[in-house]
């Protein structure tokens, strides 16, 4: 358990480099590659179920901590997220669509409430009432 903002920082860091490092390597694969629909559902249910506990975190974090406190490491762990799923859709055609029907389970009020705008907006989610 984390109960120094500190210490919270350092391992949102950590996170924040993890996704990024991911990101990375799923764009070196290159664009539009051709994949069995399975494997491409396969992928969204996993990346979805990532971006579940990370926002399940964030929602977390918030209530520990408070909104102002953790708002800056919010917006790295958002920026972060982005990258990995615009580098998904670039990589595969359709993921993005796929991760969202799975990640709007979640609902969409979750993303709002934790300041993940920019994954609300790559998952075209932003005008989808709360």
């Amino acid at each position: 358990a984390v109960d120094a903002i500190v210490d919270l920082a350092a391992k949102v860091e950590v996170l924040v480099a993890d996704v990024t490092a991911c990101a990375k390597a799923v764009v070196a694969i290159g664009a539009n590659i051709d994949i069995d629909a399975s494997v491409k559902a396969d992928i969204a249910i996993k990346v979805a179920a990532i971006i579940s506990v990370i926002v399940k975190l964030c929602v977390d974090l918030v209530a520990k901590f408070g909104l102002l406190v953790v708002v800056g490491l919010l917006a790295k762990i958002d920026l972060c997220l982005q990258l990995l799923i615009v580098n998904l859709g670039v990589v595969v055609q359709g993921l993005i669509v796929l991760i969202a029907n799975i990640v709007v389970k979640l609902g969409v009020s979750v993303f709002v409430s934790v300041h993940l705008g920019l994954c609300l907006n790559v998952l075209g989610l932003v005008g989808i009432s709360l």
